[in-house]
């Protein structure tokens, strides 16, 4: 009792406490830097209720108060339309996958017992349970260097043909305080002394190693975890250092390793609500949202992994009062999370390529997404309200927008309104970026998404952030690194952005001095951008002045911009003929008949209180005396607005007369940033299920995609299916086994199995009857090219000849020639056009069937060969070889090669799935 007093004080002083300092007077386990979630005290909804107990439960008993079941996995099998599933205190160690349907009148809700705090738990249990006895010392290590006492076995790495050295395989936090640990890539790292970052060409190199705080690695050689918790000392991190407990047998900790996966998901789930449970323990995502329709997160607190919550493929999420919280801890670095352990998102709901699981549909509101690399990825998603949210502390992309082009040459994403949230400390606040997808080239410019609206947001970047760690000692170690509000990556089209009446609190001089803190640049053809009504006020330096030039679709005015630096001396009337000076800007009348900032000022905007230092106290509203009141232009009617109260055209984010409202969970901050004591009703925020629209064909079979290496038209195919409405299981370089064929309709192959190492790579003489059984039943099998080898034995060779009417394939590729040109599949191509692309496929050599492309003599690079009711489709050449790339430069005519190649896949898929009888 008496080691549990101080905790316990210290825990009573958590919300007294600057974030991220932990105390040094002792050795003990850091303090947390976020509220720590609590029983919730949510009234109960109306209908029958079940209970589940991971304590006291059996899941032989029949879910009554009395007697509760054990696991939540076997409950929500056992749920109907209305009921209320309540979670008993406590812990639960399962990776349950819920599927459960209720309607929209009659919603499924899962939630913990009111007063109770439920844990959802994916990590290795004795870390937590009984740490004295699962660590162990570790003489030929570094000091203080420590490993499990068990061995945890895993698989090879199924990241590429090779083991991936580089590839950390655990992530874990303090339990008591849920402050990260580093997972690290290699043991050299968490036994280094050396506290300073090297070269950039050097980031990933494993030879050059850096301590980047308490640090736990797995051992491939030994099976065994290590654990090891020096303190840090960076002169710049002050408070923020970790001066805990070094010996990990006196610390409860949760470790979670990459093959457990995610500890909740849910998996094709209809109009169901899940409140006020504690998700934790994943490398991977923690929760993942899959194929579902109508779904409501509400007050649940998610620790990631790799992300938080990873969102696929829904429509109609909902998220009210969640805490998201990253990996990176008070003393971490973005370079040490991206390039020495992963480079973690918050809230992933976009990937660089849409792969056929469009998201759509979303409201987040009141909830905290923090401390992480990536933040909130929301591109592709079309149609998302974001509103009244706390986004702090990231290190690298805080709000990622753009919307890449999907297979078939789509957009999906955009419509995406930010509304009346908090930002802050993010290196780069709106992101834009195409990695490894594309921005589809059109005669216009690059293809973008349907746009985002942003307005009364707050964003404040005073506060340095965690960018790279000194380089040496000799380094000044003052951290002062800002953030900026945009940037991108390789210089994609920014989406169109409509931007005003937000408030800016810059804590740098802005890039190249680009006007409303870089708002002003990187615009391109076909993406507009209006920045009307906004204020930015410096710390340090000038506002930004200058405009993107050669006449961009652009529309500034009404800004008003401030610097607070002392010994800065600049007129207004100096800082607007800049503003208005430029060649662009006094070309832009023959657009905006006013001119750029016609109507702009450079005066202070007199906040109720305002503080450049990092961790000053603001009140954003205006004193009546403000220049910002009365001062705006008139922006569009049709713009949304939804700010009650406000009156006039008042600059900036918080009108005249209105008071700041609340951010985050239970509304625990004001826009402002200050303290605030917690409102009930956002406590207990609830927000409205849309309809899910018509239920999925009970009968209808999924499609699988087996996956080799390397299989550059696997996600097309995914896409393609999907698009067409399947459900898809992907197999990812492993074999699926014949006996399972029967449940899906359509198998399709990708990739060399052989070449991804999978256990199996041939179809064996037993495999074969299977294969014509699931054919002369209605299956159809996609074989895309390379991968006839599983045919590769004897009995396959004659079984495959048998059903096409020649040998397994030729080695010579066939001329370009159109064999049914009138064919279905191929009916967009030009006859008469030529398409070298034929020619650079694998023939296969079929006398039956359809043979679409390919000779006459029986060479042929498409097909359809009936087997029975079902069919065997072949595909002989790369699509994915034509798709432009996502940063290289590309034509329409590019883009036409491709998308004729892909709709061909997607004619033979959709036909596919289309004619396979249930």
């Amino acid at each position: 009792m008496k080691r549990l007093l101080p905790r316990l004080f210290a825990l009573a002083l958590l919300f007294c406490l600057p974030a991220g300092r932990a105390r040094s007077e002792e050795a003990v386990a850091p303090l947390p830097i976020r509220p720590l979630p609590v029983a919730s005290t949510r009234p109960l909804a109306a209908g029958p209720q079940r209970f589940v107990d991971a304590a006291k439960g059996d899941d032989a008993n029949e879910g009554t108060a009395a007697k509760p079941w054990r696991t939540l996995g076997f409950a929500a099998t056992r749920l109907t339309p209305g009921d209320t599933l309540l979670l008993r205190g406590g812990i639960y160690r399962e990776h349950p996958v819920i599927t459960c349907a209720g309607t929209l009148e009659k919603p499924i809700i899962i939630r913990a017992q009111p007063g109770e705090l439920v844990i959802l738990d994916g990590g290795i249990a004795e870390f937590y349970d009984s740490p004295q006895t699962a660590w162990e010392p570790f003489p030929g290590g570094a000091e203080g260097e420590y490993r499990s006492t068990h061995t945890y076995p895993k698989k090879k790495s199924d990241e590429s043909a090779a083991d991936n050295e580089a590839e950390t395989t655990l992530l874990g936090n303090f339990a008591d305080s849920m402050v990260p640990l580093q997972g690290c890539h290699a043991m050299g790292d968490l036994r280094s002394s050396n506290p300073f970052w090297f070269g950039t060409g050097e980031k990933m190199d494993a030879s050059k190693t850096i301590y980047c705080g308490p640090s736990i690695c797995f051992d491939d050689a030994t099976q065994r975890i290590h654990a090891r918790f020096a303190h840090t000392d960076l002169f710049g991190l002050g408070a923020d250092n970790y001066r805990g407990e070094t010996d990990p047998r006196k610390l409860r900790l949760v470790i979670a390793t990459l093959e457990a996966g995610p500890v909740l998901k849910l998996r094709g789930a209809r109009c169901l609500r899940l409140q006020d449970v504690v998700v934790r323990g994943a490398r991977d995502a923690t929760l993942v949202v899959e194929d579902c329709r109508s779904i409501a997160l509400e007050g649940v607190t998610a620790y990631g992994g790799a992300a938080a919550i990873r969102v696929q493929g829904t429509r109609g999420l909902r998220m009210a009062g969640c805490a998201l919280r990253g990996i990176a801890a008070p003393w971490t670095f973005r370079s040490s999370l991206k390039y020495r352990s992963i480079e973690a998102r918050i809230f992933a709901a976009s990937s660089w390529t849409p792969l056929g699981r469009d998201n759509e549909d979303f409201e987040i509101a009141n909830c905290e997404f923090t401390d992480s690399v990536d933040g909130v990825f929301i591109g592709s998603v079309r149609g998302v309200n974001f509103h009244h949210n706390l986004l702090e502390n990231i290190s690298d992309d805080g709000i990622f927008l753009t919307s890449g082009t999907a297979p078939d040459g789509t957009t999906h994403g955009g419509d995406v309104h930010l509304w009346q949230n908090r930002i802050a400390r993010c290196l780069t606040v709106f992101s834009f970026g195409v990695g490894h997808g594309r921005q589809k080239m059109l005669a216009t410019g690059r293809q973008t998404g349907a746009g985002i609206w942003a307005h009364n947001n707050v964003f404040d970047e005073r506060r340095w952030v965690a960018y790279f760690q000194p380089h040496s000692a000799g380094e000044p170690q003052d951290l002062t690194f800002k953030g900026r509000m945009c940037g991108d990556h390789g210089s994609p089209a920014w989406e169109p952005l409509f931007f005003y009446n937000n408030t800016i609190l810059e804590g740098a001089a802005p890039f190249r001095a680009a006007y409303l803190d870089g708002l002003g640049h990187a615009i391109s053809p076909g993406a507009p951008r209006r920045l009307f009504n906004n204020i930015v006020a410096l710390a340090v330096g000038v506002p930004g002045t200058v405009f993107q030039e050669n006449a961009p679709d652009l529309i500034a005015d009404g800004d008003l911009h401030w610097g607070h630096a002392p010994g800065v001396e600049l007129s207004a009337d100096d800082f607007l003929k800049k503003v208005r000076g430029s060649k662009s800007a006094q070309l832009s009348v023959k657009q905006y008949t006013p001119g750029w900032g016609a109507h702009d000022q450079y005066a202070d905007p007199r906040f109720v209180k305002y503080d450049p230092n990092p961790d000053g106290a603001v009140d954003l509203r205006l004193q009546k005396e403000s220049p910002a009141i009365g001062a705006g232009v008139s922006v569009p009617a049709e713009w949304p607005a939804p700010l009650a109260g406000a009156k006039g055209r008042d600059l900036g984010a918080i009108p005249a007369g209105v008071e700041p409202w609340r951010v985050g969970v239970g509304g625990r901050l004001d826009v402002s940033g200050q303290p605030q004591p917690p409102l009930p009703e956002l406590a207990h925020l609830s927000l409205k299920l849309p309809d899910p629209g018509p239920a999925p064909d009970a009968k209808a079979k999924p499609a699988a995609v087996v996956e080799g290496y390397p299989a550059f038209d696997a996600p097309l195919l995914r896409f393609a299916l999907r698009k067409a409405g399947a459900t898809v299981e992907h197999f990812d370089k492993q074999w699926l086994d014949t006996t399972r064929l029967g449940e899906f309709s359509v198998v399709a192959y990708a990739g060399s199995l052989a070449r991804a190492k999978a256990p199996v790579t041939k179809f064996t003489a037993a495999d074969l009857p299977r294969v014509r059984a699931f054919l002369e039943h209605g299956g159809t099998m996609v074989l895309l090219r390379g991968t006839t080898e599983m045919f590769g034995s004897p009995e396959g060779e004659a079984f495959l000849n048998e059903i096409g009417g020649g040998g397994p394939r030729a080695k010579t590729a066939p001329p370009a020639q159109l064999l049914l040109p009138k064919h279905p599949w191929i009916a967009h191509l030009d006859p008469a056009a030529e398409h070298p692309w034929i020619a650079a496929g694998q023939p296969l050599r079929a006398g039956k069937g359809e043979r679409i492309l390919g000779t006459p003599e029986g060479l042929t690079t498409l097909c359809r060969i009936p087997v029975g009711q079902g069919a065997l489709v072949y595909l002989g050449w790369e699509i994915a070889a034509s798709i432009p790339g996502g940063r290289k430069a590309s034509t329409p005519e590019m883009e036409r090669v491709y998308e004729e190649q892909y709709r061909i896949l997607e004619n033979a898929v959709t036909s596919s799935l289309h004619q396979s009888p249930p």
